[in-house]
């Protein structure tokens, strides 16, 4: 969340694990010939065979793939075992084996696989989970896993209880995951959804379909619908306000936000509010490289109301969006402001800002951009604002209802009661920029405060009747370690340690209370606390780096090595604080190099680290007094609370009562205040992974998503899944739920639950001990347990159910108008979807539909037929006369079910044809995507080489290179972005499902022709390459014959030397 945000290169498996503590059976213990897991430099982890075990005690490995290189040694500690058949699961509980290697292989397989269109059709191609933990890959494009369809079914299995059943059948979701936060609501009233991810993950969309689900939940019209709509535009609306393009992200969010709905007792939602946290202010003044302002500032600048708010000439006549104006999407579309302005607006009024609401909040940001555009002139000790600026400040003044002559003194002025100092225009531009944070971030806080107001009436009422019950979704920032790591990332991985020490305490500490208080034995260890970490920060006794902070701040003390000098010197005892050395930093600054391409140089005086739960982090101390202020000074403060608008009067007439906490100590107490609304309250977790930095639909970065998943904690939270007792239940409620395994109930009334729960899992799972274990009040089981006895409850109620329903068939004379009933629908459901699936002109679906239909149309007449003529009887009597009029047809029953049956059988067949079909486009376009992306590098390599320097720049062969390479990396850009995703939807061409596909058909030509186009782009740039290399040998030559020239000349200037002086010293005029 800082300014000049760079893409993530690649981790190593061993940067990436650099938290993870690894399972004891890791490595140890191989042997010639096992199967492993070994590391691998470009996929984290690579299926290999151990070859043999060297003398030295390190092994050697031979990969499974043959393109991931030769044999190589590595030692047994960086191995891992690795199943025969590789199993592919949702719940990545059920992993064979359960380490991060095996997790990033699942997660890698489930989101290579086509994404069912239908609930209950397959697992999600983006979905796993662990426990209460979901983990969401970001596709990059839109998927049929959203909708009523889908929220229906989610919906309906937590009302009945059947919840965990769902998660089985439709796969993990996030519909599931809210849901039973939702659901938890009846036992605890208060549920969070905590919501990680680094940019780009997709933490945003998640939390939108969430909430989404939430408000959907009731349905309702007329009121509830308004208040319902109202909550839906107001999470929209703050993204305008909050949200920017960067580097890694179209739509990143640049603060985090805890979205609480309120429920009455019958949890119907009747009220919402939004508590931000930390907007990056930065933005608000600098534009990062390659990166754009809030939405809102561009979207302003290209609106309908631009020349009412004097904001003419679009985003490059403001200093404010000028760099990222002619910016464009990840894949190549421009924004369309101007549009999403108008869209903005009616957002704003169904969130319940009426226009003449809207129209100061607009003036305020177009303020902020005049005030962009003033300039500062003068010196080191005096300075003014510059007579060219006069236009920008007197509308930035207009707007915000100021007086000019005012506002421009008090930006080249410090005044106190006293004395009046001169600024240098320095420290004006520095004045300025503050005004334009303060009233930013003001403004966003009031649109806060605003839709809070709106929403919170209801759930006010709710909680004052003690009916009240909340669930709250966490969008916070992920844990971030940039090129240059400043205050922002200071606060950002404060956040994630503190959200860590929650999911730790979640996901172990209280696992082993539950263990203890039963009295039985702990399946894990538990894990080092990373809270002295988070002391580390906040602690005020004594003094942490935000009291440290704020106490330079309060006394006008200096940045950089001064303060370094002062945390080193107060926290250098710690066990999480490392004093920077000369040597470390130079160590520090290769693995930064070798990280990211472009690193500023860093000083180790200038830098403190922190060892943090997802690794040692560098912070650079440049400028953190300046962004720990968080308050006016007083006289700027005294001109704004002067304002004649009396909206931006409101804006700062609390400024004095904020105090005089700096932006550390007001974050620590909003954290804190966070921190103690989860812990009291049941809480789960979704972490958002970004499969690759490129945003390439289909593709995965292995080292990258590795990284993400040992930080996230999922890699940990498996281990402890696994190897602990995660279902528990009461022995009452136990016997309740699974009474009806036992046959001999009417004998056991009179046993303890405790007694019957032991019989119950005897005969069922097995005897104690790996399974399940018994606790003083409670049954502790191993994941999987719960589902299997429930399974087999739902097969006993179904045979039950079955057995009477037959009973009843046969008494009444039914069953074969039943049959004849089943048959027809069978046809009709197998023939509509044929139809929507595009399989019934396929002959053999045809025939067999058209053979099926004929022969139960028949029977089905004579049905009807005996149906109207005993219509006027009761049931009771009607019945079996009917059943005796078309007993003749009865013979024809097995027929009947023979004709479906092949019906279906055809279906399927053909469905398996189309799905052959599907499977060979997907491997084209994945190889063409791999050729494309090779190109990629080919071309990146020569861009590379072309634009080196060196002799020959500006010559016609060098502009003819760059050309050529800018050609050929749009047309493979064009090509992965998106004609594949085209083609993809376009689906197989030449598709005849009349026959199986052969070895040699090809699903897409076209695929073979987009390569063919790319390829003689990139050999015309290699051409043009090779033509610049040509050049700059000539001239090397030439230029290495001048010099050698010059060297010579030179060589017979330095021998007249001597003889110039002995001439001078002789007393020779005219001499030198």
């Amino acid at each position: 969340a800082q300014a000049g945000q760079a893409e993530r290169s690649p981790a190593t498996p061993a940067a990436a694990a650099m938290s993870f503590k690894p399972p004891p059976r890791r490595g140890r213990g191989m042997q010639s010939g096992a199967r492993c897991w070994a590391p691998h430099h470009a996929k984290a982890f690579t299926e290999a065979t151990v070859k043999e075990m060297l003398a030295d005690g390190r092994v050697r490995v031979t990969p499974v793939d043959a393109e991931d290189g030769e044999p190589w040694e590595c030692s047994p500690e960086e191995l891992l075992p690795r199943a025969e058949v590789l199993e592919c699961k949702a719940n990545m509980d059920d992993l064979p084996e359960l380490h991060m290697a095996g997790v990033l292989a699942n997660v890698e397989e489930l989101y290579g696989r086509q994404q069912p269109a239908k609930p209950g059709a397959g697992w999600s191609a983006i979905y796993t989970s662990v426990g209460p933990v979901l983990i969401a890959m970001n596709p990059f494009k839109p998927l049929p896993l959203y909708g009523r369809e889908w929220a229906s079914k989610f919906r309906e299995a937590g009302n009945s209880g059947n919840l965990e059943w769902a998660t089985k059948t439709l796969g993990p979701h996030c519909y599931g995951t809210v849901e039973q936060a939702f659901q938890g609501l009846r036992s605890v009233k208060h549920q969070s959804v905590i919501i990680c991810g680094e940019s780009g993950a997709g933490k945003t969309v998640t939390n939108r379909k969430m909430i989404e689900y939430l408000l959907d939940a009731e349905g309702g019209t007329g009121g509830a619908a308004a208040d319902k709509r109202r909550i839906a535009e107001a999470n929209a609306l703050l993204e305008a306000f909050g949200n920017a393009k960067t580097v890694r992200n179209d739509n990143s969010s640049r603060f985090g936000k805890y979205s609480q709905l309120h429920f009455d007792g019958e949890l119907k939602v009747r009220g919402f509010d939004i508590e931000p946290y930390l907007l990056e202010q930065s933005r608000i003044v600098v534009e990062p490289a390659g990166e754009r302002n809030y939405h809102i500032f561009h979207q302003l600048v290209r609106s309908d109301l631009a020349a009412e708010l004097g904001l003419e000439g679009g985003p490059k006549a403001f200093e404010l969006t000028r760099a990222g104006a002619d910016l464009r999407c990840v894949d190549g579309t421009a924004f369309d402001d101007a549009e999403d302005f108008k869209k903005q607006r009616e957002t704003m009024e169904n969130a319940g800002f009426a226009p003449d609401a809207q129209r100061p909040i607009f003036e305020a940001i177009a303020a902020v951009l005049h005030l962009g555009n003033v300039t500062i002139e003068g010196d080191t000790d005096t300075s003014k604002v510059s007579p060219d600026s006069a236009a920008p400040m007197s509308k930035a003044c207009e707007l915000l209802g100021l007086d000019p002559e005012v506002l421009s003194g008090a930006l080249v002025r410090q005044r106190t009661a006293k004395y009046t100092k001169n600024l240098g225009v320095k420290e004006a531009m520095s004045q300025r920029d503050v005004v334009a944070k303060a009233v930013y971030s003001r403004v966003f806080n009031s649109v806060v405060d605003g839709i809070n107001e709106r929403l919170q009436q209801k759930g006010a009422q709710a909680a004052a009747r003690g009916q009240e019950a909340s669930l709250g979704l966490l969008d916070i920032f992920g844990f971030e370690d940039m090129p240059v790591n400043g205050l922002e990332q200071m606060y950002i991985n404060l956040t994630n340690e503190r959200i860590q020490f929650l999911f730790n305490t979640v996901m172990f500490e209280r696992e082993l209370a539950a263990y203890r208080r039963e009295g039985v034995e702990a399946a894990f260890e538990t894990p080092p606390s990373n809270l002295p970490c988070v002391d580390l920060f906040t602690a005020k006794h004594p003094p942490g780096v935000v009291k440290l902070l704020a106490d330079q701040v309060n006394v006008n003390g200096k940045d950089g090595s001064h303060l370094v000098n002062i945390l080193n010197g107060k926290l250098k005892d710690s066990d999480f604080y490392i004093v920077c050395l000369p040597k470390m930093m130079t160590e520090i600054m290769k693995a930064k190099r070798a990280k990211w391409p472009s690193v500023p140089t860093l000083r180790y005086d200038e830098c403190f680290q922190i060892k943090h739960y997802a690794g040692e982090v560098v912070y650079t101390v440049r400028d953190f007094l300046a962004k720990s202020r968080d308050t006016l000074l007083p006289h700027l403060a005294e001109v704004l609370q002067g304002s004649t608008k009396p909206y931006v009067k409101e804006l700062f007439e609390r400024e004095m009562e904020s105090g005089k906490l700096t932006v550390g100590e007001k974050f620590c107490r909003q954290l804190e205040s966070l921190s103690d609304k989860l812990e009291q309250g049941g809480n789960v977790f979704v972490r958002c992974i970004k499969p690759n930095p490129k945003m390439i639909p289909g593709l995965v970065d292995r080292p990258l998503v590795l990284e993400q998943l040992v930080c996230g904690g999922v890699v940990a939270a498996l281990e402890m899944r696994k190897y602990g007792f995660p279902d528990r239940m009461a022995y009452a409620s136990f016997v309740k739920e699974f009474w009806i395994l036992d046959f001999g109930m009417e004998t056991k009334k009179t046993v303890p639950p405790r007694r019957h729960a032991e019989d119950l899992l005897k005969v069922f799972v097995g005897e104690a001990g790996q399974r399940y274990a018994f606790g003083d009040t409670k049954v502790f089981l191993r994941a999987g347990v719960l589902a299997t006895l429930r399974a087999y409850v739902a097969f006993r109620s179904f045979y039950f159910a079955v057995m009477v329903q037959r009973r009843w068939r046969l008494k009444k004379h039914k069953k074969f108008i039943h049959a004849i009933t089943v048959a027809r629908e069978r046809i009709s459901a197998a023939v509509e979807g044929a139809t929507e699936m595009g399989l019934a002109e396929v002959p053999e679906v045809a025939k067999a539909a058209a053979s099926a239909s004929g022969a139960v149309e028949g029977v089905w007449r004579a049905l009807e037929e005996a149906r109207e003529r005993h219509g006027a009887d009761t049931p009771r009597t009607a019945t079996p006369k009917i059943a005796m009029d078309i007993a003749a047809h009865a013979k024809d029953e097995p027929r009947l079910r023979e004709l479906v049956e092949k019906l279906e059988a055809a279906i399927k067949m053909v469905e398996a044809r189309k799905a052959k079909w599907e499977e060979l486009l997907a491997r084209k376009l994945a190889q063409t995507r791999k050729e494309a992306l090779a190109m990629v590098d080919r071309v990146e390599q020569m861009e590379v080489g072309c634009k080196a320097g060196g002799s020959g720049e500006g010559l016609p062969e060098h502009v003819q290179c760059v050309e050529a390479c800018k050609l050929a990396h749009e047309r493979l850009d064009a090509i992965c972005r998106q004609d594949l995703p085209r083609l993809e939807r376009d689906g197989p061409q030449g598709m005849d499902l009349s026959r199986e596909p052969g070895g040699n058909e090809d699903p897409c030509p076209q695929a073979r022709e987009l390569l063919a186009s790319a390829a003689e782009l990139v050999a015309a740039a290699n051409e043009k390459a090779q033509a610049l290399g040509k050049v700059r040998f000539k001239f090397d030559q030439e230029a290495s014959g001048l010099l050698s020239a010059r060297d010579e000349a030179l060589k017979r200037l330095e021998a007249l030397q001597a003889e110039t002086k002995e001439a001078i010293l002789g007393g020779l005029d005219g001499v030198g």
